[in-house]
């Protein structure tokens, strides 16, 4: 699989749409500069010490045979780096180092920026972007409207974006519903990741009517040799099939974990067997 080209042609309100974006949405800068900023044929974002980028890896669906989409995730880079992006930054070693009061903050920077180095390379499929639980809990109603304006500014529609939350973001389920069907009813498709984690309980994450389930990749390896963990597995998928629900398995580095997907039935993969994270999005 070759990553998609490039070299496309920024669409010329761009400049407009960081103005915008710095002046009403994020409106701090780091040493004089703006937070969002154009570097050659990228987007970045100025946090704290970091300058951060995005990185995009793909989903694979085995009976339509294509990448169906890519998860986005943050990258740091050095201030005059043109080429590789730095290493992937988890969750927690972003948020560790903003205040509470300036998690929505960086979370919603963080999408801001990979929905634009999603649109500057005209991708197609569907883009997955994380929701960080902090974030969630501090948004009392109607989840997902000022993103939807950002995402309007930056030319990206909600029913191509796809919103994962954490299995175990927010101990209250009635909350974690409600947040749901508010993303859901402004178009976003819904997530929830590191299924099976803790413990396997698809019957009730069914309640919040996600449109994936993104298996944890701990419980994939578990399977591998335990027959009773896949037959539980395997029944799991029957069930999130039958409403609608689509598992992907995660953390796929090889074809003995391939086959495992087979044999479980579940029909869309990520991992590195299907790509690296990097910098630009692998052609549909």
């Amino acid at each position: 699989m070759n990553a998609q080209a490039h070299s496309v042609e920024r669409p010329a309100a761009l400049s407009g749409v960081l103005g915008y974006l710095n002046s009403r949405e994020f409106a701090r800068h780091a040493a004089g500069q703006p937070t969002l900023f154009s570097h050659h044929d990228r987007i970045r974002a100025h946090y704290a010490s970091f300058s951060l980028d995005s990185l995009f890896q793909p989903l694979f669906d085995f009976q339509r045979r294509r990448i169906i989409g890519h998860e986005a995730l943050l990258a740091s880079v050095s201030g005059n780096s043109t080429s590789t992006v730095g290493n992937v930054l988890s969750p927690e070693r972003v948020f560790t180092l903003a205040a509470n009061e300036d998690i929505t903050f960086v979370d919603r920077l963080a999408r801001t920026l990979h929905a634009l180095n999603f649109l500057l390379q005209q991708s197609g499929g569907m883009l997955h972007l994380n929701v960080h639980p902090h974030h969630l809990l501090a948004v009392s109603a109607d989840h997902g409207r000022v993103f939807e304006g950002i995402l309007r500014q930056c030319g990206l529609d909600t029913r191509r974006i796809v919103l994962e939350i954490p299995e175990y973001a927010v101990p209250e389920k009635r909350r974690l519903a409600d947040a749901i069907a508010a993303w859901q009813d402004k178009g976003y498709q819904i997530a929830i990741d590191n299924v099976g984690r803790t413990q396997l309980q698809v019957s009730r994450l069914r309640k919040l009517k996600p449109r994936y389930l993104k298996l944890d990749r701990v419980l994939l390896q578990q399977a591998l040799h335990d027959r009773r963990r896949q037959r539980t597995l395997a029944n799991a998928v029957t069930v999130a099939s039958d409403d609608g629900i689509t598992v992907i398995g995660t953390g796929i580095e090889s074809r003995v974990q391939l086959d495992l997907l087979h044999e479980l039935g579940i029909g869309v993969g990520q991992g590195y067997l299907f790509g690296r994270p990097q910098p630009y999005c692998v052609a549909s």
